[in-house]
Parts: C-alpha cells; sequence; structure tokens
C-alpha cells in the first residue's frame, strides 16, 4: 500500500510448552516402557498481528507424543490434537477491495478452525550420537514421512447432532467454519560424504494435500511453497 510507511505495525506473541520424560498414556506395560525412550509434549501459544491491512489473532495448542526405541534409528511422533483457532477482527475494505481479488486470496483472510491428528515417522541411517555430532564417517540418510487429517471428528460430529449449514453451504464449531482435508508428505535427504571437510548433500520431498467435505481448499499454513 502506498501509505504503509505511515502507519505502525505491531506484533507480539507469547507461547510456552511443558515436556513430560515419559508417556501418560495408559495401558502400557512396565516393560514397554523401560525399552522406550519417549516424551509427552503440551504446547501452547497465542500471538496477535496488526498491519494498515488487517488484524490478526491465532492461538494454538498441541498435545503430542514422541518416542524411539533404544540403540535403533527410527523415531515417531503423534500428534493426538493439534488445534489452531485465527480470528480476523477486521479487515481493510480498500485491501479487501484491491488486493483480494480471487476466492484463494479472500480464503487467506477468513476467519478459520483447524483440529487435527497426525503421524510422523523418522528414520536416520546414522547412529543417534552421529546424528547428534554431526561428525559421521559413513555416507548416511534420512526419511521422514508425516500424515494428519482435519475435521473428521468436527464433521461427524456435526451430522450426528444434525447441525445447520451456513450460507456457504460449510458447518461450523464454536462460530467458527472448520477446515477438513487430508494430507501426506514424503521426505528424503542422503548425505555423501567426500572428503573429511565436504559433505554432498542431495534432498527429494514429495507432498499431497486434498481438501474435501467442509473444506473447498487447504488452510494456507498448510500448503506447499517454493
Amino acid at each position: 500500500l502506498t501509505n504503509a510507511i505511515t502507519n505502525s505495525y505491531t506484533e507480539y506473541g507469547v507461547d510456552g510448552t511443558l515436556l513430560f520424560p515419559r508417556f501418560i498414556f495408559p495401558f502400557l506395560t512396565s516393560e514397554y516402557r523401560y525399552k522406550t525412550r519417549a516424551s509427552t509434549e503440551l504446547a501452547l501459544s497465542y500471538s496477535y498481528q496488526e498491519r494498515p491491512e488487517f488484524a490478526r489473532k491465532i492461538f494454538e495448542s498441541r498435545w503430542s507424543y514422541k518416542w524411539n526405541q533404544r540403540h535403533q534409528h527410527t523415531q515417531h511422533r503423534i500428534d493426538a490434537i493439534d488445534l489452531s483457532y485465527i480470528k480476523m477482527p477486521w479487515l481493510s475494505e480498500d485491501y479487501r477491495n484491491n488486493y483480494l481479488e480471487n476466492s484463494i486470496l479472500k480464503y487467506n483472510y477468513k476467519d478459520q478452525l483447524i483440529m487435527h491428528s497426525g503421524y510422523g515417522f523418522v528414520y536416520n541411517s546414522a547412529s543417534t550420537n552421529e546424528a547428534l555430532n554431526n561428525a559421521t564417517k559413513e555416507n548416511s540418510y534420512t526419511i521422514r514421512m508425516n500424515f494428519e487429517s482435519a475435521g473428521n471428528l468436527l464433521w461427524a460430529a456435526s451430522k450426528l447432532l444434525k447441525f445447520n449449514k451456513n450460507s456457504d453451504g460449510r458447518y461450523s464449531a464454536f462460530g467458527l467454519e472448520y477446515e477438513q482435508y487430508l494430507k501426506a508428505d514424503f521426505d528424503l535427504a542422503k548425505r555423501i560424504r567426500m572428503d573429511s571437510r565436504n559433505v554432498l548433500a542431495l534432498h527429494f520431498a514429495l507432498g499431497i494435500g486434498y481438501p474435501y467435505g467442509n473444506s473447498d481448499m487447504l488452510p494456507f499454513s498448510k500448503r506447499y511453497f517454493a
């Protein structure tokens, strides 16, 4: 905007994480707990952005588990619940009319509710100590895979309780339209040691996201970019 430099920009946020060095989950045997290095994480964050064009509030919370078997090269992560609440208190009419010309751009500046669960897997061919010290003398590779699903529990509740759809044909929860999608990612990184001071790094990544049901497109924070 031509007058943006004469206006103020404000952004602040706060976040906190509570980490337990064990599984906080019932029905696990003591033998399995001993063989597994695990952690349980509760994370909360809040941020506020104010610009000449808009103001945005973002609240996020996550309850997740991370674990790996002792002396193995794999690591697992489960996001039992990950919640993002995005609220746009106001949006400039000038910005809306002159810059948000298509549906994709307009979608980026809507109130949104994202509630998803997911699973992540990491395999590193180097040993744990080598990976941490970044001093492996051998060629190594890392494989990462992630899968997440959003909105299905809310959609099932909407169907079961027979909620009414809004004028856009979408269900709402807590006063916000919620997102529904599936997303999967695959990432491969290969390190080839050339000599004691140089390593060649190769990287390949592939991902796909599919919005459906209560969503026409992926939320901005879940899209891919290059």
